[in-house]
Formats: C-alpha cells, sequence, structure tokens
C-alpha cells in the first residue's frame, strides 16, 4: 500500500513546488538581509558596533521562532507556518523600506528572523517526510545499506 515516487510526479506536484518556493524564498531573503544590513546601517549613519547588533537582533528572534515553531508544527498544519513566514517576510521587507530610524531597522530584521523561524522547522519536517517516501520506494537491500550513513547514532 506504498506509493512509489517517480521524479516526473514530484516535478509536477504543487505539493512539491509550494513549500519549495515558499522556503526558497524566505531563506534566500534573509540571506540577503543578513550580509547588507550592517552597511545599510552604517550607510543610515549608525554606529557599527549599532549596525552589527542589528544581525544579533536577527538571530535571537529566528532562534526564537523555531523553537516556537517546532512546538507548533505537532499542532497546526505545516501550511499555516508556512503561510506565516511569507506573510512575516513581507511585513519585514516593507517596514525595511520604508524604515530610517534605528528602532525600526531593528524591528524589521528580529521580523525577517521571525519568518526564517517560522519556515525552517517545516523545512526539516519535509526532509524527513521525503526520506521515508524514498525509503518505502526502494528496494530493501539498498535502503538497509543507506539507512547507517542517513541516521546519526
Amino acid at each position: 500500500a506504498t506509493r512509489a515516487w517517480r521524479w516526473r510526479g514530484i516535478l509536477s506536484s504543487r505539493d512539491f513546488w509550494a513549500p519549495s518556493l515558499a522556503l526558497a524564498a524566505v531563506s534566500g531573503i534573509c540571506q540577503a538581509i543578513v550580509i547588507t544590513l550592517v552597511p545599510y546601517g552604517v550607510q543610515l549613519g549608525f554606529a557599527a558596533p549599532a549596525a552589527a547588533l542589528l544581525i544579533s537582533g536577527f538571530s535571537v528572534c529566528a532562534a526564537l521562532a523555531k523553537v516556537l515553531a517546532g512546538f507548533l508544527a505537532d499542532r497546526v498544519a505545516q501550511r499555516t507556518l508556512l503561510i506565516t513566514g511569507c506573510i512575516l517576510m513581507i511585513a519585514a521587507l516593507l517596514l525595511l523600506c520604508s524604515a530610517t530610524s534605528y528602532g525600526a531597522i531593528l524591528a524589521s530584521s528580529g521580523i525577517a528572523g521571525a519568518a526564517l523561524g517560522c519556515v525552517l522547522p517545516t523545512a526539516g519536517a519535509r526532509q524527513l517526510t521525503a526520506m521515508l517516501y524514498l525509503a518505502s520506494s526502494l528496494p530493501r537491500d539498498l535502503v538497509s545499506a543507506i539507512t547507517p550513513a542517513l541516521v546519526d547514532e
């Protein structure tokens, strides 16, 4: 009763592309924000240490959001977490584009971190699900050969 996955079926599936593109967009934008946050802050006239603190705000919010989203991942649909992450990223970008004060830019970097924290736990769950589906469609001898390489003991 297990479903054998084929590449064509996976690559033509909305269930693959929608979460993958959401994760790619949010994580890519977060990387761009982290890379440009300090130079942008310095360009706006903030001291270099204060501008570097913006990255710390991003990191703290991302860490807290990952813990919260990991907790929520068992209680709400993964789609809800992905949509929340996308909405938070849009809010962070809108605030970042219009902000000139340090507090507003710190808030936008924190919101961007929270967006990343919302989408990353769903990525881990999707990878585990994909690995389980892949394992169910592979020959038994191959699965027993690669399992030790995939599972840390």
